[in-house]
């Protein structure tokens, strides 16, 4: 139940919005200007009797998170306004970021556009530098603690303000000095964080490459589902970067990302890093905007079934007919149903992610071609559905089209800096061979008992969606569709089979290729 409370000059209804350990995050109002603000409410009660061997250190940190917030003041970090201390409560009161947190506008977007993700990162990087003038670890940094301030106001081209916040973990410290003590979230700590090594101020750097890294590929750098898990793959893993960025995030990502301490960039190389200084606004345009070639890019085949023409124009035109948009769905859209939207975009959101860890650049431009057009399709079918007034759009198809015009988006940008890359003696891939290929490697991966239920269910969802996309978008005479209804009823049957924990037995021995 909310509980409404005042503190000072500042008053909130009880309405939470966030929340720690020890603490609460409340939104309240300024009485006196009607500015909306936010109240973190520390329980001192809690913080000295929960855990009360650590009763010093942790008023320790609280205090140190008070006086640098008090001391610090720039536009790329959380001001602190007023704290009070009342009882055996600690009241904070900052101001009110209205956009929410990074981590949730990456969840809601996917990955960034580079132009949109340099604009953010840019922030970041001037909060990060100004801590470091001042001799300031944050050794907490991740998109949960980077807050989006809505300062223009508009509904287009939404563009937010970034706060670093959050300096419970923070640190006064002199350069050259290294740390010891081991703080933060797994998924953004250092190598030398995780191993237990002393560290420096590059300790957030790595921190901000994680957090560039997830914001221009929705992904991971180092995947792990445990603290375990993580320190293993810290330590066998080479991260991958993809094909698809510009050369100057490519250098930057593993600029920021070198496992060993010395190699990383710092601060200072940061700040005058050619991603974030060299982008005049014909750079930026081009992110959004893919200018039309005079020739388009031609790929040979040795069939002629899969000859392909890439047009780089804004009407990308593609040969054979059956990856052609106006020919793809043979079914009417007025038959069409919301389920077959969701299974259509997520078996293209598989794709995407085959073209993600491809390092064939042809292989990768011919997926993100293919899923352009089929993209472009889809859109076509909501449309049409959208305009049958019976239709009412749900909260998950509204989150649908979103993220497939920002993959669009995302896309469309990638390939104007990989085109330079084709050459014309290159040979097309066959796509119908790729998802086969994919689809082979999800079986063997869940038919593994050594794999967890949660992968098991995504591998076979992952190739049903991909399977049901291939019999939409395949050729009747290269594609034996029978064959696929039957992989899809088998694997349809795998899923049931899985609800009940079962193991699977039976296999797929024959191709769906005529």
């Amino acid at each position: 139940m909310k509980k409404a409370f005042k503190i000072g000059k500042y008053h909130s209804n009880g309405k939470r919005i966030g929340s720690g350990s020890y603490s609460n995050v409340y939104k309240g109002v300024d009485i006196v200007t009607g500015d909306p603000v936010a109240i973190k409410v520390v329980d001192l009660f809690q913080l000295t009797s929960r855990e009360p061997q650590k009763k010093d250190k942790l008023l320790s940190r609280l205090k140190i998170e008070i006086s640098i917030a008090q001391e610090t003041d720039h536009p790329n970090l959380v001001k602190m306004l007023e704290f009070f201390q009342e009882d055996d409560k600690v009241y904070l009161i900052f101001e009110f970021c209205d956009g929410g947190d990074l981590a949730r506008l990456l969840k809601r977007r996917g990955a960034l556009p580079e132009d949109e993700a340099r604009f953010y990162l840019q922030q970041i990087v001037e909060g990060m530098s100004y801590l470091s003038k001042n001799n300031i670890i944050h050794r907490d940094l991740k998109p949960q603690n980077i807050l989006l301030k809505d300062d223009n106001n508009t509904t287009l081209s939404k563009r937010y303000t970034l706060k670093i916040a959050d300096f419970g973990f923070a640190k006064e410290t002199k350069p050259d000095i290294l740390s010891e003590t081991i703080c933060g979230s797994p998924l953004y700590m250092a190598p030398e964080l995780l191993n237990r090594r002393p560290y420096s101020s590059k300790a957030d750097l790595w921190s901000l490459g994680v957090i560039f890294y997830e914001m221009v590929t929705d992904l991971q750098p180092v995947p792990a589902k445990s603290h375990l898990e993580l320190v293993q793959n810290m330590q066998k893993l080479k991260i991958k970067i993809p094909a698809y960025l510009s050369k100057n995030c490519k250098l930057l990502l593993m600029g920021l990302l070198r496992k060993k301490e010395e190699g990383r960039l710092t601060i200072e190389e940061l700040i005058t890093n050619p991603f974030l200084v060299d982008h005049s606004s014909k750079h930026r345009e081009r992110s959004f905007s893919m200018p039309p070639r005079t020739k388009p890019i031609e790929i040979n085949s040795t069939s002629n079934t899969d000859s392909c023409i890439y047009n780089t124009s804004d009407t990308i035109t593609f040969s054979p007919r059956h990856f052609s948009p106006s020919s793809s769905p043979k079914q009417s859209s007025s038959y069409f149903k919301v389920r077959n939207i969701y299974e259509r975009f997520y078996g293209i959101e598989e794709v995407y992610q085959i073209a993600f860890h491809s390092s064939d650049i042809t292989e990768v431009v011919y997926l993100y071609f293919l899923i352009l057009n089929m993209l472009k399709d889809l859109m076509d079918i909501i449309t049409v559905k959208l305009n049958d007034k019976k239709l009412k759009p749900s909260r998950k198809l509204v989150e649908v089209i979103n993220r497939a015009i920002q993959r669009y988006s995302q896309i469309y940008s990638a390939i104007s800096t990989m085109r330079k890359d084709i050459r014309p003696e290159n040979k097309v891939p066959s796509f119908h061979k790729i998802v086969f290929k994919r689809v082979v490697s999800l079986e063997k991966q869940l038919d593994d008992p050594r794999v967890d239920l949660k992968t098991s269910h995504c591998c076979v969802n992952s190739a049903i969606m991909l399977l049901v996309l291939l019999k939409v978008w395949s050729d009747e005479e290269s594609i034996n569709k029978e064959k696929i209804n039957y992989e899809i009823a088998r694997f349809l049957k795998k899923k049931k089979i899985l609800k009940s924990k079962g193991n699977f037995s039976f296999s797929s021995t024959f191709s769906f290729v005529k």
